[in-house]
């Protein structure tokens, strides 16, 4: 949802995975959402689902940052989110490659935090 890390995060995701487009689903704080809202993971997980059907997404990148005002916890924390997150996308949406990244604001630095499992080689 925060201007200050969406480029960021489109440039690395259409650079990581080769795409032209990136289709978003943006809410305050989704690390905290998959984590710990039980109807908000699923409605997300059905946005998903849906540029998954109509625009063939394969891969599927969960975002957090630092300064985050819908979710106000420190890195580790939300790594620790982005972690939990992706690993029950992953169950929801098995055809999908899933990965977490945390960006840091002001470096704009998108850093990687929960590789998918066909992705581990590549996610530098």
């Amino acid at each position: 949802m925060d201007g200050r890390i969406q480029q960021s995060v489109v440039d690395w995701a259409r650079r990581h995975f080769d795409v032209d487009y990136i289709d978003m689903v943006t809410v305050p704080g989704p690390d905290r959402v998959l984590a710990q809202d039980f109807l908000g993971r699923l409605r997300l997980a059905a946005d998903v689902a849906v540029s998954h059907r109509a625009h063939g997404s394969r891969q599927l990148v969960v975002a957090s940052h630092a300064d985050c005002a819908g979710n106000p916890v420190s890195d580790d924390e939300h790594e620790q989110m982005v972690r939990e997150g992706t690993s029950w996308l992953a169950m929801q949406l098995p055809t999908m490659t899933i990965m977490g990244v945390h960006v840091d604001v002001e470096a704009q630095a998108v850093r990687v935090v929960n590789p998918g499992p066909r992705e581990t080689a590549l996610s530098t």
